[in-house]
């Protein structure tokens, strides 16, 4: 477990809850109705910053999600990606061949999102092939992640990605398979093929018949990314022009706003987040080591 005085108390919440508490982006939403139950909520960053707290505990995904639901946990939602790290998934192309009939899938339902600019750099942007329907329990989503990440000027060596996005039945049926087997390959696989086959698409068959898929950790502390890139879009460039003018006029805003600021208690929380050692952080004991 983690001790609860490293959280950030926020009084409001999500899905209907109250109010919720965060470490990073590790959010955990309560209410006042106790059949609500306590919702634990991991999009992307919120599971990188869990598996730096798993890394520090010894454990993994499958020791974590075992623990939840032998504490009669329900799992709504459970995504699994596979990174497309050479290519072989031509978004557009498939998108195309989906449209066109060259798909044997059971749903017919898709869409297609293709992003750009009508001038400038990088006029074609990240194109998106959702397979399914999104009001489903099960669906995919295909995207080009590394032109994704291009536009936020960032790097990453995944070309394409390919999600798995399960709800409910589907979730939960997915993570007993997972903590049965202990095979995320053959899981994968398999419900990407029942669902879906692109047969005259030649670098389809290479994609499925991967004979490893590691589960990967990519533990990340909790940081300030997301306060750096505001700062550095929104902020700086103020800042650099109010000193400019003090430079140039002799005032003093610069002083006058240092003077004038102090941290509020969340700040100061986050400040104490990123600053404790992840040790401190962690229980020793509680139901997650019983």
């Amino acid at each position: 477990g983690m001790k609860a005085d490293y959280f950030i108390h926020y009084d409001y919440g999500y899905y209907g809850y109250k109010e919720h508490y965060a470490y990073g982006e590790i959010k955990v939403m309560a209410s006042d109705d106790e059949h609500m139950g306590v919702f634990l909520e991991l999009k992307g960053a919120g599971s990188r910053n869990m598996e730096y707290v798993l890394q520090a505990q010894n454990r993994d995904w499958y020791s974590f999600l075992n623990r939840c639901l032998d504490c009669g946990g329900v799992i709504r939602r459970f995504d699994l990606a596979i990174n497309d790290m050479c290519g072989l998934l031509d978004i557009p192309v498939l998108s195309e061949k989906y449209k066109n009939g060259g798909a044997d899938c059971r749903c017919k339902n898709y869409e297609n999102v293709q992003g750009g600019k009508l001038s400038g750099k990088n006029r074609n942007l990240a194109s998106t092939l959702y397979i399914g329907s999104k009001a489903s329990t099960k669906y995919f989503c295909l995207y080009e992640k590394q032109k994704e990440q291009a536009t936020k000027k960032k790097h990453t060596d995944i070309i394409n990605r390919f999600e798995i996005r399960l709800r409910d039945k589907k979730a939960v049926q997915a993570v007993e398979e997972l903590l049965l087997t202990y095979n995320p390959h053959g899981l994968v696989f398999y419900l990407i093929t029942d669902f879906v086959q692109f047969p005259d698409y030649p670098l389809w068959e290479i994609f499925i018949s991967h004979d490893s898929l590691p589960f990967e950790m990519n533990p990340v502390p909790v940081n300030m990314e997301r306060t750096l890139q505001w700062l550095e879009r929104q902020v700086m460039p103020s800042i650099v022009m109010i000193e400019e003018i003090d430079r140039l006029t002799g005032s003093n805003y610069m002083k006058m706003i240092d003077e004038c600021t102090h941290l509020s208690e969340k700040q100061e929380m986050l400040v104490e987040q990123m600053c404790t050692d992840i040790a401190d952080v962690i229980e020793s004991e509680g139901v997650f080591y019983e």
